[in-house]
């Protein structure tokens, strides 16, 4: 009980004290704080700008490394060859397909069209020949030959045999 010889009064004088103090430090921390996230949105700005700097450095990097061929003397490609061929083979199939195809339309088409062609024919044809094989066209045909049409009936002959 010694150590404490302060009366209530006092104590409660240091406490607001105390209290006023705690509120003045708090304001400065919080003015401290601000100051600081300001920094750090700086910092975050020059971060990115440093970062396009460097992704466009690095994009134009990869390509003069693809355009004078030093990306494919590299390690990581060397080990992934197997890969990379079975790829470009595939391509290679795929346009050889579409080229295949692409014909085979392009010759369907064409055999298409002269079936049209052959049936528009084989139908003029056909009428032209009803038209000659009428009984009245061979009759005029004949005309200029002397030969005339018959003006008789022809007659059913019967044979009877034993």
């Amino acid at each position: 009980m010694a150590k404490n010889k302060l009366r209530p009064k006092d104590r409660q004088v240091e406490i607001e004290e105390r209290e006023a103090s705690s509120l003045e430090d708090i304001d400065m921390g919080m003015d401290a704080l601000k100051e600081h996230d300001i920094q750090i949105e700086k910092t975050k700005k020059t971060v990115q700008i440093e970062n396009k700097k460097t992704t466009a450095v690095l994009v134009k990097q990869r390509m003069k490394g693809v355009m004078d061929g030093s990306i494919v003397l590299k390690d990581s490609l060397q080990t992934h060859w197997k890969l990379i061929f079975f790829c470009f083979v595939l391509c290679l199939l795929l346009i050889a397909n579409n080229y295949f195809s692409e014909t085979m339309v392009r010759e369907t088409t064409q055999i298409k069209r002269e079936l049209k062609e052959l049936r528009f024919s084989q139908i003029s044809t056909k009428a032209e020949r009803m038209l000659l094989a009428r009984q009245s066209s061979i009759a005029k045909r004949l005309d200029s030959t002397g030969i005339k049409e018959s003006v008789v009936p022809p007659i059913k002959i019967i044979y009877k045999g034993k």
